[in-house]
């Protein structure tokens, strides 16, 4: 936005009623630029933690499924202890965007 205001020799607003509506829209739009800013900050941190969050997962399943070749007998224990660590996984991805 620009920061000057056109002002007609005839204006109905007074040079410092100009200026300092001036420089409100200025303030107003370094306010919505940092707005703006904010949210791409949000937005890439639960990209980040997604994408984590994913590797993470697919990891403990194939720990899990390598796990329950060696010991069979293990899988209910193995499932619900990988179960686990993925909820707690997705728990930190959903509070990410908080």
């Amino acid at each position: 936005m620009s920061h000057y205001l056109a002002q007609r020799p005839d204006s109905l607003f007074p040079s410092r009623v100009n200026n300092k509506l001036g420089k409100q829209l200025a303030r107003m739009d370094a306010q919505a630029l940092a707005m703006q800013h904010a949210d791409q900050l949000s937005i890439a941190r639960v990209e980040q933690a997604a994408a984590r969050g994913l590797v993470g997962i697919a990891q403990l399943s194939s720990l899990e499924a390598s796990l329950v070749r060696i010991a069979p007998h293990a899988e209910g224990r193995l499932r619900a202890a990988a179960d686990a660590g993925a909820i707690s996984i997705v728990g930190i991805v959903a509070r990410s965007g908080f």
